[in-house]
């Protein structure tokens, strides 16, 4: 990216807005500049700005905690949509009044209180349930993690902790409400239901003209054709300029050998190790085995492990092990036991159980590799190049078609694509870009404007114009005239389910017995399991609509409610209220549940008034602007 940005200022037109910056510099001054770069500010709490960076990353970390629920295809249009931006921020937010009021309380937690929690963080343990400090800075550079920023976030969460603990410490659920909540949820129902499958109506033909046009113009929402676009582009892929590329043999056989050492298997070992905390046990465990005595005997007599315990680290190359075990753990026949090695960690004793020889590859074998990867990279640094001539091109007032034709690129032509990337006749245009942004972008520039020239994930680059935008219109009844048939039939029957169910209804208050009104309509009637006020029973017709009216009800008192395919009535048959005294374990997670309610009602009021001690500001159309 460093490179892209440097071979941009190349062009003549980003040197003249340079130049115009400098000269702004003198009139307006440079502090804005410096302080914000190009970053912009979607909100303050008090005198701390949150960047657009800032709540971009916090954003992506709110999709990747509930990508799993959407099976990894949600997008960030549909995470907005369901709050995750509005989440975000105000995860940002309360971090940052949190820490303003410690820092205004003078809360400070002691290093040796931060390196205690790290310690006691059971992902840096090894197998022993020891804190194992390979193993934290293991994780720590995957996850983009130095020490020093993992200790800050760990004395932030220290400090909101201490804060929220102080808040909600003592709040207790009163024992009466407990039980009555728990009375509440645990009541269970059983009913007789009825159910009324609208596919069953009859009487039920093809709707009249008149009558068609009035339910189409009615559900006018369901008939809607989609915005359509007309849409201009020039997409660049770093695919289009590396079949071009040209490589000596030389330059090959230059790169291998300057590779050797990525793409080379190392050796690895598998290691067993007996730790012992001092080193008197490590001499007694040394002398025992020179003795003769066998390494996992000494392991448990000595290092106080369990009988049969595994005492494998596992396999590993020279340069994941610590300097301390790497060199003896490597000098070693397999089979033979190490001296006592002495770590930060304790005193080691050492077997090889198991050698798995490295292996370099030969130049054959990675040639094509190699190829393409400096294909790939010089692919890239043309591309760069030519979308900064396209950019100054553009700003010299040429029309896309011009500039690609003068760069030789293809301009990309899609008429009367929705959002969904579909054509009138329900399929994806072909020639549509496989980028995710690209329909985004185009759906949210102007009629007649062109957007900015936007780089994707995966390295290209694209800038589009859109020609015509065809607003959604209500399609006309003709094109339509089967589907708008059949849910108009679809209502109808629905219709008649409702009036045989409320029917039904009449007659049972009337006296009449809901099984033999059922076998008249010849209709299923069955008796349902426990019912309680959270569960549904599809099955059964019985949704959250009908559960309500049923616990709402008496017993003998008839109900109904629309069903996924029609309607059902119920009759209340038995109400039984919850045993308290022997359903011990659900009554706790009631007033756990409670306690952890009222709490987090405490904590929001807590972060309300702190709000108002350091003031929020959202500025909404910046907001908009970047999302």
């Amino acid at each position: 990216m460093l490179e892209s940005i440097r071979k941009r200022t190349a062009s003549w037109v980003v040197k003249g807005l340079l130049l115009l910056l400098v000269l702004s510099f003198a009139v307006w001054g440079i502090g804005d500049i410096f302080r914000g770069g190009r970053e912009k500010t979607v909100a303050k709490v008090s005198d701390t700005n949150i960047t657009d960076a800032q709540l971009s990353r916090e954003f992506r970390r709110e999709m990747n905690r509930v990508q799993h629920l959407f099976e990894n295809s949600l997008t960030s249009e549909q995470a907005r949509e369901i709050g995750l931006l509005d989440r975000a921020l105000e995860r940002i937010i309360a971090e940052i009044i949190f820490e303003l009021e410690a820092r205004n309380l003078g809360l400070l937690p002691s290093d040796s209180l931060v390196a205690a929690q790290i310690k006691e963080t059971p992902a840096f343990r090894n197998r022993f349930g020891e804190f194992d400090k390979q193993i934290f800075y293991e994780l720590l550079r995957d996850n983009g993690y130095s020490e020093e920023q993992f200790a800050n976030l760990i004395r932030k969460g220290i400090k909101r902790n201490q804060l929220t603990e102080a808040v909600t410490h003592g709040t207790i659920v009163p024992e009466r409400l407990g039980a009555r909540l728990f009375d509440f949820r645990q009541e269970e129902r059983i009913a007789t239901v009825l159910s009324i499958p609208a596919r069953k109506m009859k009487g039920v033909g093809r709707p009249k003209q008149e009558t068609l046009a009035v339910y189409h113009e009615a559900h006018a929402s369901q008939y809607m054709s989609p915005e359509y676009r007309n849409i201009k582009a020039i997409v660049i892929s770093p695919d289009d300029f590396q079949s071009e590329i040209e490589i000596s043999e030389k330059e090959l056989r230059d790169e291998y050998e300057a590779r050797l050492g990525d793409i080379s298997i190392p050796e690895r070992r598998e290691i067993e190790q007996i730790l012992l905390s001092d080193e008197e046990s490590a001499a007694q465990a040394e002398a025992m085995l020179a003795e003769g005595k066998a390494f996992e005997a000494v392991a448990v007599e000595v290092g106080k492990v369990e009988k049969d315990a595994n005492l494998s680290l596992g396999k590993h190359a020279r340069e994941d092990l610590i300097q301390e075990l790497a060199d003896p753990a490597f000098a070693l026949e397999k089979d033979a036991i190490s001296e006592v090695v002495k770590s930060p960690f304790g005193w080691h004793i050492l077997r090889v159980k198991e050698i798995e020889p490295g292996e370099t590859p030969k130049f054959g074998q990675v040639r094509e590799q190699i190829a393409d990867e400096i294909a790939r990279s010089r692919a890239i640094d043309s591309l760069y190049a030519i979308s900064t001539q396209l950019e100054d091109l553009l700003a010299g007032g040429a029309t896309l078609e011009e500039a690609g034709k003068e760069v030789n690129l293809p301009t990309l032509s899609l008429e009367n694509i929705s959002v969904e990337g579909k054509m009138p006749s329900g399929k994806v245009a072909d020639a549509l870009p496989d980028i995710e942004d690209f329909l985004s972008i185009a759906f949210a520039t102007d009629a007649g404007e062109e957007s900015m020239l936007t780089e994707t994930k995966e390295g290209s680059f694209f800038i589009l114009r859109v020609d015509q935008v065809t607003p959604t219109a209500l399609r006309p009844l003709e094109d339509i005239r089967q589907q708008v048939v059949a849910d108009w039939q679809a209502a109808a029957r629905k219709g008649k389910a409702e009036e045989m169910a409320t029917k039904i209804i009449e007659q049972a208050k009337s006296g009449k017995s809901l099984k033999k009104l059922a076998s008249s309509q010849r209709l299923t009637i069955k008796t349902s399991g426990p019912l309680m006020r959270n569960t549904e029973d599809s099955d059964a017709g019985i949704l959250y609509e009908l559960l309500e009216k049923i616990f709402a009800a008496k017993v003998g008192d008839v109900v109904m409610a629309p069903s996924r395919d029609g309607y059902t009535v119920a009759e209340v048959k038995k109400i039984q209220r919850a045993d308290i005294d022997k359903d011990t374990e659900a009554l706790e997670n009631v007033r756990s549940n409670l306690l952890q309610s009222l709490a987090n009602d405490i904590l929001d009021q807590y972060i309300a008034a702190l709000e108002k001690k350091y003031p929020v500001e959202i500025n909404r159309s910046a907001i908009e602007s970047v999302y």
